[in-house]
């Protein structure tokens, strides 16, 4: 057997599933950039809302190859809508600890923030574990651009505006907080949920499209399933 060479079961239901994911993203990057903070609320509802699409997608795709009488699976060896949507819900939890895994470990080397692991891991719950981390990959190139438009700006601009906050003790907490929404461009720059997103609605977007053009095979009918067909 076979994993499918597709991701999603039919282009409406693709188009649909890029536009609510990208829409969290979206949310997720603009609160970022605002105030360097990802609500818990957002990532724990992207999360659930991905696991059920995930399930869906694997009944849809169980059905689809179940029809076409395909040697292909739908993730680990579902080729039914029931066993589909096992298999989706198998998919989501993998990635869902995958990216979780990967990014508690970048978050513990102080490499990601909290709001990070939470957003990567929620998206592992949409993607499984081999999309989710090719997403993750697609977002070095990404990073490298916004580093470079963050040394070009440093270059033009160094020792024009600085943005400094000096905090001294406990009492200060509170106006730090309030803070943060206007701080330093940089890090509204190197902000990952905004990397995360471009990569995602590229890659995303592309399997849409490979998708239109490489559906499920159709079912082939022998010459005596055609003669009985036929009669």
């Amino acid at each position: 057997m076979q994993q499918g060479p597709f991701f999603y079961p039919d282009p409406v239901f693709g188009w649909t599933f890029y536009a609510v994911l990208l829409g969290f993203l979206a949310v997720a990057t603009y609160t970022d950039v605002r105030s360097l903070i990802i609500p818990k609320a957002l990532t724990l509802s992207m999360l659930g809302v991905g696991v059920v699409f995930g399930v869906v997608r694997g009944a849809w795709m169980g059905s689809l190859i179940q029809a076409n009488d395909s040697s292909l699976v739908v993730w680990h060896f579902a080729r039914s809508p029931g066993l589909g949507a096992l298999d989706g819900l198998l998919c989501s939890v993998e990635g869902f600890l995958a990216a979780l895994v990967l990014f508690f470990v970048l978050w513990r080397i102080g490499l990601m923030k909290g709001g990070d692991v939470k957003l990567v891991a929620a998206l592992g719950a949409w993607l499984g574990p081999i999309i989710v981390m090719l997403v993750v990959l697609g977002t070095i190139p990404v990073l490298l651009v916004l580093g470079t438009a963050l040394l070009v700006r440093k270059v033009f601009r160094r020792g024009v505006q600085k943005t400094v906050f000096n905090v001294r003790g406990k009492a200060h907490e509170d106006n730090l907080k309030k803070a943060r929404g206007p701080k330093r461009r940089a890090e509204v720059l190197l902000a990952y949920s905004l990397p995360v997103a471009v990569s995602a609605g590229v890659l995303l977007g592309a399997l849409v499209v490979h998708d239109q053009l490489h559906p499920v095979p159709a079912k082939v009918e022998t010459p005596n399933q055609q003669a009985s067909t036929q009669r």
